[in-house]
């Protein structure tokens, strides 16, 4: 069993976690952030981000934030107090390369003329060829009306860094180590999506989670490989989320070495992969199928392991997607 899976499963097993404790999540209310002003370029400059000004507002308090909405602390500390920060990088070439596909495909759904060939990989030579014309350009279409297109074009470019609220001007390496200091400062914990299962093990140390809160079933996106080449100019035009990601990932080498323990933590890994490789037996049918996007060929493919129709209850909620835990918070949060 390899550490990858795809990113939302993190939101899931979170969620997850939150229902089974009846904890009370915060839901941002999209429905009021439909329309975008064409003059705001820069959501992280906004005094108070659509996404959370319904919550802000609603005298509530909440126990849990788990959302893809860029980092805003002053908000976030108003709707969860004395909140523990956490948050999981992923490899620079994997998240532009997701990003610009699903972005891309949505917009030529309906105008496929504007490349040749609108397959994955004909999308990401033609975006590279000339990234910082066609970023511009993309940014003057009439479909990113909206905050949430607008958010996903502004993932084009150093996209994790974005949702940390960072902005990149400089390359120079006292510019790079201020943000990087920034983010160790405002977060609590920083976990590598290609270390998936190590991230957990330090999850679950720090939260003092059990075991069965950590367990999952792995889901993924067949992705497009591309050449060295291609791979060489996507981590440039991402160099300030490879410079996070690449200090972050030894820091997980790090915390697990000299926090955790070597011995210990390679003990309590093998514990956990067998626990896993259980759960899907258990579970499943040991069979990958699609879960979603497989009749529409401008979204990519979900796939993920079938489930037992004898499975025990609990493989359910393993099952269960982040945007069906989502619905299911909003329902309770309009009953009560």
């Amino acid at each position: 069993m390899t550490d990858a899976t795809q990113p939302d499963t993190i939101s899931s097993l979170l969620y997850r976690y939150a229902n089974e404790n009846d904890l009370f999540m915060a839901i941002p209310d999209t429905s009021t952030s439909k329309k975008r002003d064409p003059t705001q370029k820069n959501i992280i400059e906004r005094p108070r981000g659509s996404f959370f000004k319904s919550m802000v507002n609603s005298n509530r308090y909440y126990n849990m934030l788990v959302y893809d909405v860029v980092y805003n602390r002053i908000d976030m500390d108003a709707v969860v107090p004395q909140p523990y920060y956490i948050i999981m990088l992923e490899n620079p070439v994997k998240f532009f390369i997701r990003q610009l596909v699903i972005f891309m495909q949505k917009i030529l759904t309906d105008r496929q003329d504007k490349i040749t060939n609108p397959d994955p990989v004909n999308i990401i030579t033609w975006f590279m060829s000339d990234p910082e014309k066609y970023f511009n350009l993309i940014s003057e279409d009439e479909d990113l009306h909206t905050d949430e297109a607008f958010l996903e074009w502004r993932r084009l470019k150093n996209g994790q860094s974005y949702m940390l609220a960072l902005k990149g001007n400089e390359k120079a390496k006292p510019w790079v180590d201020d943000l990087i200091d920034y983010v160790s400062t405002n977060f609590d914990l920083i976990l590598i999506h290609e270390f998936f299962d190590r991230s957990l093990l330090l999850l679950k140390r720090q939260l003092c989670l059990s075991w069965s809160d950590i367990l999952y079933l792995p889901s993924f996106y067949k992705m497009p490989q591309v050449s060295p080449e291609l791979n060489s100019k996507i981590l440039e035009w991402n160099w300030l989320d490879k410079a996070l990601y690449d200090h972050y990932s030894k820091m997980l080498e790090n915390k697990i070495t000299h926090e955790y323990g070597t011995a210990a933590f390679e003990e309590d890994l093998a514990y956990f992969r067998t626990s896993l490789k259980n759960t899907i037996e258990v579970c499943t049918t040991g069979e990958i199928t699609a879960i979603k996007g497989a009749e529409d060929p401008s979204t990519p493919t979900l796939y993920g392991f079938t489930l037992l129709k004898s499975a025990p209850e609990f493989c359910a909620g393993l099952a269960t997607t982040s945007e069906d835990y989502i619905k299911m918070f909003k329902e309770k949060l309009t009953a009560r």
